[in-house]
């Protein structure tokens, strides 16, 4: 995702949250969700302490993404999106929607149309392993190149998967087709368990064990997947310009350069500021509710900014200069905000 001064440039040509709250009413109730909601995406905060518990983030959605959330809440997202995830969320891709959402640890996970699942975990030595609770439909998943331990279950079969890229399809039956395209998944069924390795398949059913592992092409399982990624642009980066206009008191030639450069980079620093401030945190809230509440949020943000890259300097023959710089949504971003 692009910005440029305060307008959001997306691959799906906009994107929308709605969100609703079925069962919490009043001052109280809203008080309650809305601390809950203004959690954020990392786990750190500057200082190291821990903030949250966040566990990820909605990165695009083709289509109409529900996220069912506790205490009756929920979310729909269209298009790109900056939308943080929390264990406990069930995810449903609509018909005709795909979505990606990607862990902390940067693990990767595609949903193709009509799936269903929620995100689950349970304690392990020296941490958690998340657990991908599977109902229905398809994913593709590429785990990062330090993931955390993750685990598929579905109605018929279970998966630990550990540095691997897979795509898991699960029928309204539950049976479930396991394709393995980098790596190895431990596969179990019925009490057996199966060793998939790279460029194989198998398949498990309710009462029978996993079948052997048969040699399959991998490009006709995730065709659909590679050109969802394809047109996924990174949520992680805003991008803005800025300009300037040499002064006619400059003591030189090169001085009236420098001092139009200057300019155009205070415009642009601006201009990303203001394309941060439209980021969403949370469904309902926006970087610039929080930096309006705090002002060493604003303060810090206004700093962090000032960390931005420059992209472009073009001179225009009318004296004009142009700039492009960017900066890329990291952790450190996201650790600017307090906890409300």
């Amino acid at each position: 995702m692009a910005c440029h001064g305060d307008d959001l440039l997306v691959s799906e040509g906009g994107a929308t949250v709605e969100h609703t709250t079925s069962r919490i009413g009043g001052p109280r109730g809203s008080a309650l969700l809305l601390m809950g909601l203004f959690l954020l995406f990392t786990s750190t905060d500057v200082r190291g302490a821990r903030l949250d518990n966040t566990i990820g983030v909605v990165k695009n959605a083709r289509g109409s993404l529900v996220i069912i959330r506790g205490a009756g809440t929920q979310d729909r997202v269209k298009g790109s999106a900056i939308l943080p995830l929390f264990e406990g969320d069930e995810l449903r891709s609509e018909s005709g929607c795909q979505a990606v959402i990607e862990f902390h640890d940067g693990t990767r996970i595609a949903l193709n149309e009509q799936t269903t699942f929620i995100i689950r975990s349970r304690p392990a030595k020296g941490g958690i392993v998340r657990i991908i609770r599977m109902l229905l439909g398809e994913v593709w998943v590429k785990t990062s190149a330090k993931p955390d331990p993750l685990e598929f279950e579905t109605p018929v079969a279970k998966a630990a998967v550990s540095g691997t890229e897979l795509n898991v399809r699960v029928a309204d039956d539950g049976r479930s087709q396991l394709t393995v395209l980098e790596g190895s998944v431990d596969f179990s069924s019925a009490g057996v368990n199966c060793s998939i390795q790279r460029s194989t398949q198998s398949i498990g059913q309710r009462g029978k064990p996993c079948t052997p592992p048969v040699p399959v092409d991998g490009s006709l399982v995730t065709g659909w997947s590679q050109q969802l990624m394809k047109l996924v642009r990174t949520v992680a980066t805003i991008r803005a310009s800025g300009s300037g206009v040499r002064p006619q008191k400059a003591s030189s030639a090169a001085q009236a350069r420098l001092l139009a450069e200057r300019a155009a980079k205070a415009d642009a620093y601006r201009n990303l500021l203001e394309a941060a401030y439209g980021v969403l945190v949370t469904s309902s809230t926006s970087v610039r509710d929080l930096a309006t509440q705090n002002d060493s949020v604003r303060t810090t943000l206004d700093g962090f900014i000032r960390g931005a890259s420059l992209v472009e300097v073009r001179h225009l023959d009318d004296g004009t200069v142009e700039v492009e710089m960017e900066i890329r949504l990291s952790r450190e971003f996201w650790a600017i905000f307090p906890r409300v």
